[in-house]
């Protein structure tokens, strides 16, 4: 039996930080690589939210405080 696959995860989960702080270019790609992810999710988000109101339907949110409005 090979371990070879539960071991993979586990070795990269603690490769990649020491890694990281060993050299220091890669951090900062990996760092501009996270960044430009979240200005990528916050832009999808604003897209869902704007697309949202100009069709006139109600927001996730929108929905779920008139349900809890309901509720109380």
């Amino acid at each position: 039996m090979s371990y070879t696959v539960e071991w993979t995860p586990g070795l990269a989960f603690l490769g990649t930080p020491l890694v990281l702080l060993i050299v220091p270019h890669l951090a900062l790609i990996a760092l501009l690589v996270v960044a430009l992810a979240m200005v990528a999710a916050l832009l999808a988000l604003a897209a869902a939210v704007l697309a949202s109101v100009v069709t006139g339907q109600s927001t996730p949110l929108a929905v779920a405080m008139r349900h809890a409005s309901y509720l109380s």
